[in-house]
């Protein structure tokens, strides 16, 4: 019984505002709500919504803090989870930052060692490149190579080709299918993250209207992003506070569909004020003191 608890979802009015922004050609969704109110089950029931052949739903979920400190970690988060052409195409650009910036590098290495260097190279750190391979002739290689200033030199022009691309590659997606991108959890996003996902993803509609037909981007929080913006961006954008359950869904939860205790419904309302995760909490109780008067018995 407890394992079906969080697939209990009574999101009308969520489901309602984003089936209607499905039918604009480009739109913004930011849902936003105090920590456990059911956002991240709202964006769950969303994906669902909008299942189809012809779209993909990408979801990028910023609790994921280590692999996704930086922007670059999560177009490549983007890459895994699209794959395809769009993939392919901002492989390749990374391969080309490799070639270029790196290059002359590797020559030096190479031709210092007077052998040949078999090695990969991790382009997704800021200062430091880590090579790591065999040289010919049995001994091991691995070194750090760091770049300094030569790479500090390039970073802008780095951020704005990989960026291009990124650009490049949406447009080809979306021309043979829909797309809806999901980003939960905001608060958890890095400075750089939350900065770039504003100018880089939610302002795309705004830079070039038009371009991205067929694209929605919704983005849960419990802070959210463009919130002094709304103006600016009112034709695409809305804004939607993930209220507590009311009463009626709590008594359809805790009474219809699992079949709880009904004298213990005004405490659990009272209890769970209508955060769904207090009122799994409450649930999974209900059902352990089940369980012990059984055995008692």
């Amino acid at each position: 019984m407890f394992s079906k608890f969080d697939d209990f979802v009574n999101r009308d009015a969520e489901i309602k505002l984003f089936t209607e922004l499905l039918h604009e050609p480009f739109g913004i969704l930011i849902l936003h709500g105090v920590e456990g109110i059911g956002k991240t089950r709202v964006i769950h029931r969303l994906r669902q919504v909008c299942s189809a052949p012809n779209v993909k739903a990408v979801l990028v979920d910023f609790r994921d803090k280590a692999q996704l400190a930086e922007p670059e970690y999560v177009i490549r988060r983007l890459r895994e989870r699209v794959g395809g052409t769009f993939a392919e195409r901002l492989g390749q650009v990374e391969t080309r930052f490799q070639q270029e910036i790196l290059g002359s590098t590797f020559s030096s290495l190479a031709a210092s060692s007077s052998q040949t260097v078999a090695g990969r190279v991790n382009l997704y750190h800021s200062r430091e490149i880590h090579v790591g391979g065999d040289i010919v002739g049995g001994a091991k290689i691995s070194v750090t190579i760091n770049l300094g200033g030569a790479l500090s030199m390039n970073a802008r022009e780095i951020e704005t080709r990989r960026n291009t691309a990124l650009r490049d590659a949406l447009k080809e997606v979306l021309a043979e299918r829909s797309m809806v991108l999901f980003f939960d959890h905001f608060e958890d996003a890095t400075t750089p993250v939350g900065e770039w996902l504003c100018q880089h993803i939610l302002r795309l509609h705004l830079e070039e209207i038009g371009e991205y037909p067929n694209l929605w981007i919704v983005v849960a929080g419990r802070t959210v992003p463009l919130q002094e913006e709304v103006e600016h961006l009112s034709p695409v954008i809305r804004y939607l506070q993930v209220e507590p359950l009311s009463e009626e869904a709590i008594t359809l939860f805790w009474v219809h569909l699992h079949r709880l205790d009904p004298d213990k419904l005004v405490e659990v309302i009272q209890a769970s004020q209508g955060n769904p995760q207090r009122l799994v909490a409450e649930a999974y109780k209900a059902v352990q003191a089940a369980i012990r008067e059984k055995t008692d018995e």
